[in-house]
């Protein structure tokens, strides 16, 4: 394997694909609108709602909501709360208005006017969330392939050593016929 001037191997060295080392988190969805949500100290679908305007806010990754929309105009700085896209674990629905955003701290209980507006949400929230779980997975296996790549004393002889599973110094050797691997059927 050839190194790069700093010595640093590439995952797209390896497979060839240029954008192997190039993925981007995914972007936020475009999204605003009023949304009612539950105060914060009331029983879930039982309190008082709170008629909000909600907004995603692309460069720090959030979900925004102001009074009201002239206030999201005005003071854009400063939402009355902010929901970090990043910290939102799970989008349970609860009927066609209803659904909540379950994040590291706290859950948001949100309702929509319709059953178009809440889908509109959910739908976009979720997909980001699909998203970015596929990211973080990629993100992390280039990590520790890249960490293993770059880390010479993993390999021995241009080949990586296993555990319990051999190593192979050619394709040749790891499609043998003669293997008996009967004891993993």
């Amino acid at each position: 394997m050839e190194a790069k001037k700093d010595d640093r191997v590439l995952i797209s060295d390896i497979t060839g694909r240029l954008d192997d080392d190039k993925r981007l988190p995914p972007n936020p969805p475009d999204l605003e609108g009023f949304l009612y949500k539950l105060k914060h100290k009331s029983r879930p679908l039982l309190g008082a709602w709170n008629k909000r305007w909600f907004q995603i806010d692309a460069e720090r990754r959030a979900l925004v909501y102001f009074r009201n929309k002239s206030d999201a105009a005005r003071y854009t700085d400063r939402p009355d709360g902010v929901i970090m896209l990043e910290d939102i674990m799970n989008i349970e629905s609860f009927d066609n208005l209803s659904f909540q955003l379950e994040t590291r701290s706290r859950t948001f209980h949100l309702k929509a006017d319709t059953k178009i507006e809440k889908s509109c949400w959910t739908s976009a929230l979720e997909g980001f969330l699909s998203q970015k779980k596929e990211y973080d997975r990629w993100q992390s296996v280039h990590a520790a392939v890249i960490s293993t790549i770059n880390n010479p004393e993993k390999f021995q002889e241009g080949k990586l050593e296993s555990k319990g599973w051999g190593s192979c110094k050619s394709s040749q050797d790891c499609s043998s016929d003669e293997d008996d691997d009967s004891e993993y059927k």
